[in-house]
């Protein structure tokens, strides 16, 4: 998530609406904006991987149970890229499969912090 220039959305009211019902509209745009950036902003050695909460708790799972079992679970293959252009990639050592969970994790953790430093710098004082 970057933090734009500028951002426009409309949002009709047919009434003078309050502050909590306009910070309602302006947050909702920003953690959507998040949200999408988790989902599909991650690249992992140049390949598109989404990160829907059930990819999420699958990646999470392989990864606590090939830790669990010192990596005997290995390989596993995992589907990543488009559906149009997919691409199987094949986790042999606990290493790669470490560095795509954590890396993982990591853009989930950034995309978050991004979103909170928009929101916090929010003047709301604009809006009253």
């Amino acid at each position: 998530v970057e933090t734009p220039l500028a951002v426009w959305q409309e949002e009709a009211f047919n009434y003078l609406p309050s502050l909590d019902e306009i910070k309602e509209v302006i947050l909702g745009y920003y953690n959507k904006q998040v949200d999408q950036e988790i989902l599909s902003g991650f690249v992992w050695k140049n390949m598109n991987v989404w990160l829907s909460n059930e990819n999420q708790f699958n990646y999470k799972a392989m990864y606590d149970i090939a830790l669990q079992t010192g990596g005997k679970s290995l390989p596993i293959v995992m589907k990543f890229g488009t559906t149009a252009e997919p691409v199987y990639y094949e986790f042999k050592t606990m290493e790669d499969l470490t560095d795509f969970y954590f890396s993982s994790l990591n853009h989930i953790q950034n995309a978050l912090k991004k979103g909170w430093e928009i929101k916090d710098n929010i003047n709301w004082k604009l809006y009253q």
